[in-house]
């Protein structure tokens, strides 16, 4: 619903972008849900998330608001142009997204329509990514009047929670569900899902994705296991961003789970993997989570995985 120019300020050497509603007879809703995306950037402070300079309105009401300029390319166009990225390299992009979402849902914001069109690879070794398009973002305010009314669906299905596509109150978990289409996509080259819009959202409600390993059989298990948790249609049995953070933070070239991450979601991690489809054994997934579980015995760390049945 919205343009962006590339602007150059008329005094100050400098450059923005800048964003204007593209038609004043989108009326006040789409009036009110750009100025809102204005207003939910400016109180959020990561590297990884665009800032917002200003904002105001044109003679004719069309809103408008001025960005930081940022130079790069799509995540989409990497994949259109690269398929499928290295474990290593969705580890390195994920982590700097998933921690700026939490920043977000720190502040109460959902972003509520993540997809690799929204996250654009920049140039800066120390946060490589910028998470943008914060259009129909949420503010979790019980104060604040919704913008959509209840049973209207907003976001990309390829994307969407499940319970972001029956129209139901969504929180952080839906935005962690995205990542995980995404982080599935990366790793694969392909969303778990696809067909007319109608086909994506029967899938999104009922369907497993097919199994990730199958499809991109280097992955190691465990970032395997923490996506198919990422993608659980009960939002209560998803990680939090937070979560999603501590698991990838301090992953290594040998990609194996960091000593910091929380021992619950370890055993969670374990237990998913133990009844993934893909082909894995129990010892090989016990070996992968080390240098975490080196402190357990393996025995334990079975029982933990498999349950007082195993």
């Amino acid at each position: 619903m919205a343009i962006v120019y590339e602007a150059v300020h008329q005094i100050l050497p400098r450059r923005a972008a800048l964003k204007v509603m593209k038609d004043a007879s989108l009326g006040e809703q789409a009036r009110t849900r750009f100025l809102r995306e204005a207003c939910l950037l400016a109180d959020l402070r990561h590297r990884a998330i665009v800032e917002v300079q200003d904002a105001g309105t044109l003679s004719d009401g069309r809103p408008w608001l001025v960005m930081n300029l940022i130079a790069g390319t799509t995540l989409a166009d990497r994949l259109l142009v690269r398929g499928a990225l290295g474990a290593g390299e969705v580890v390195e992009l994920v982590r700097h997204i998933a921690g700026a979402l939490t920043s977000a849902h720190e502040a109460g914001v959902v972003h509520r329509d993540l997809k690799p069109d929204n996250v654009i690879i920049v140039d800066d070794p120390s946060c490589p990514v910028r998470v943008i398009d914060w259009g129909i973002a949420l503010a979790l305010s019980p104060t604040e009047e919704r913008l959509t009314v209840d049973g209207t669906i907003t976001g990309t299905p390829h994307y969407m929670a499940p319970e972001q596509i029956r129209g139901e109150l969504v929180d952080g978990t839906c935005d962690v569900y995205a990542l995980g289409v995404v982080m599935y996509e990366l790793l694969t080259g392909r969303a778990p899902f696809s067909g007319g819009m109608m086909d994506i959202i029967a899938q999104q409600l009922t369907s497993p994705p097919p199994p990730l390993r199958v499809k991109a059989p280097a992955t190691p298990v465990w970032l395997a296991a923490l996506v198919n948790l990422m993608l659980a249609k009960d939002r209560t049995q998803r990680p939090t961003m937070a979560q999603v953070v501590a698991t990838l933070a301090g992953v290594r070239s040998g990609l194996a789970l960091p000593e910091d991450v929380d021992e619950d979601v370890v055993i969670e991690l374990v237990a998913d993997a133990a009844d993934d489809d893909v082909d894995c054994d129990l010892d090989q997934l016990i070996a992968e989570l080390s240098p975490a579980s080196a402190a357990m015995p393996v025995s334990a760390m079975r029982r933990l995985a498999l349950g007082s049945n195993g």
